[in-house]
């Protein structure tokens, strides 16, 4: 058979182990961070459990063997798939990747029994035995088989993360000499962020084969332009970053040094906060984002069976580049009916997610993670508002439609002439924030609250107030949990809306200080009891 018609083979064969056509990509290009330096791979198959595709959701990939075929699998261990398979000749060996390299999984098999062999291999083969999959059933995960629990996806996670930051810290020191250069002066760090997250933008739909609207762009003016369209100019970069010696040394330094065929949402959620996040944003509005794990957790902790699935308006306060956004999409996306092709689940989504962020560039990001998780639709988020929550007019509308709210309020207390000017009550934005919530209360919330919450008297009207309004409340104890905020946290869920309750059941977990990383990963807590 020629490498096409093994390919063939290979896509009718996932199919019968429960893959979706749609998910199966041919010559498939993706980021390899895992070296000394960066390159871009192309993979001949690969299968997904999830879209956009990234390592997070490759599940098996196919690849030629020309000479050793474990060394052939394990060049490919940066795509993420835990399962590879090698074809050499008439024989396809099955191989478990990991960061360490691949090892046999498995006896080898003719290349004309491949589908008998996926049939067999169904149930550990499939898109969901070969992820981790999260339940609400339980606050823990169920692992993919022994064999294939390498821990690949959050070391690639881990060190993606770490590469892609230090590039992105790279072009920022490129442009920043350029514009001296040109200017002699040093450029304002505020909006040199927002020039270079431009470049950033155009770069990663440039990178997606299927991405619309980008062919033959290669002036360095014209992608800026069509990124500005893309992000909506809610933060236009000033007019001195529009010189060509700045624009050509900024996409250059995007173009060639950055790569994101593989890029995830919790990456560009991390990567938003890391570097496009200045610390006097985070001092002036009090930033600490919420990590992607956390939020995943709250999301898929709610009871969404109570809310009929066209009543679930989610409100996000506070949304900042809109990760619980993000968990939201992919929670209610679950219930939809499979017949619900992609401008009908969009048109779904784009009326119920809705997000309100005092920080520009941070909604703007915000706008970038909604779309990259709802690819390949259009940019079209009508519901993100660019608002100071405690002055927003549409507060209370919004909210009266809310079936839920979720939200990671600042911390840092009010001072004395912004709480004035915005008539609070409380001292502390989280306490602010309840007293207003609680006073129209939604079907379901999902809250990360400093670990006062539990005891400082400023929340006790908050506590009674939750406790005689829902009839279900779980509450997980955090220790530091942001990366760039050193606070104890709590995060509560709340439901069964009810008018006046007598009675509340709580369900009380604990996360100790070394078990951060793997409570973010597949939800462990080391205590956990219910009342």
């Amino acid at each position: 058979m020629t490498k096409t018609e093994i390919a063939s083979t290979f896509k009718a064969a996932l199919g019968f182990a429960g893959y979706d056509g749609a998910r199966i990509r041919r010559n498939y290009d993706f980021c390899d961070l895992t070296g000394s330096t960066t390159c871009v791979r192309r993979i001949p198959l690969a299968a997904f459990a999830g879209y956009p595709q990234s390592y997070r959701n490759a599940r098996i990939g196919v690849v030629f063997a020309d000479e050793s075929a474990g060394n052939s699998a394990s060049e490919y261990k940066a795509l993420g798939a835990p399962l590879l398979m090698t074809v050499q000749n008439d024989t396809v060996q099955p191989w478990a990747v990991g960061m360490d390299g691949a090892k046999p999984a498995g006896k080898s098999f003719r290349l004309q029994d491949t589908e008998r062999v996926f049939r067999e291999n169904r149930t550990s083969w499939g898109p969901d035995a070969l992820g981790r999959m999260k339940t609400t059933a339980d606050v823990s995960a169920h692992s993919q088989p022994d064999i294939f629990d390498t821990g690949l996806a959050p070391a690639l996670a881990r060190q993606f993360q770490t590469r892609l930051k230090e590039l992105l810290g790279h072009s920022f020191q490129e442009i920043a000499v350029a514009y001296k250069e040109v200017h002699g002066r040093p450029a304002k760090v505020a909006p040199l962020f927002a020039f270079l997250f431009r470049f950033v933008t155009a770069k990663i739909f440039m990178d997606r084969a299927d991405a619309k609207g980008w062919d033959g762009l290669n002036d360095p003016l014209d992608i800026l332009k069509a990124a500005e369209k893309q992000t909506g100019l809610l933060d236009k970069p000033e007019s001195d970053f529009r010189r060509k010696r700045i624009l050509e040394t900024a996409w250059a330094s995007v173009k060639n040094t950055l790569h994101f065929q593989n890029l995830s949402v919790p990456d560009l959620a991390f990567v938003a906060e890391s570097a496009f996040i200045t610390d006097s944003t985070r001092d002036e509005f009090g930033v600490h984002s919420t990590p992607a794990g956390l939020a995943d957790y709250i999301v898929n902790h709610l009871p969404w069976e109570q809310v009929p699935v066209d009543e679930r308006v989610v409100l996000e306060a506070f949304s900042g580049h809109g990760i619980f956004l993000a968990k939201a999409m992919e929670r209610l996306g679950q219930d939809l009916a499979p017949s619900l092709g992609p401008r009908a689940r969009h048109e779904y989504f784009r009326h119920r997610l809705v997000g309100v962020e005092t920080d520009p560039l941070s909604l703007e990001i915000c706008r970038l993670v909604l779309t990259l998780s709802d690819y390949p639709n259009s940019n079209s988020w009508t519901n993100l508002y660019h608002a100071d929550l405690f002055r927003w007019p549409e507060w209370k509308s919004k909210l009266q439609s809310a079936a839920a709210v979720l939200a990671n309020p600042p911390y840092e207390a009010f001072s004395a002439s912004y709480r004035r000017s915005i008539g609070a009550t409380k001292t502390k934005p989280p306490a602010e924030f309840l007293h207003r919530l609680l006073q129209q209360p939604p079907r379901l919330l999902g809250l990360v609250l400093p670990q006062s919450f539990l005891s400082d008297p400023v929340y006790q009207d908050a506590n009674r107030q939750m406790a005689r309004r829902y009839d279900s409340i779980r509450i997980v104890e955090l220790p530091p949990i942001f990366r760039y905020a050193n606070n104890e946290t709590v995060a509560v869920m709340a439901s069964g809306l009810q008018i006046e309750g007598r009675t509340v059941k709580v369900h009380y977990a604990e996360v100790q200080k070394g078990g951060v990383e793997q409570f973010l990963e597949d939800w462990h807590v080391s205590e956990a009891r219910s009342a």
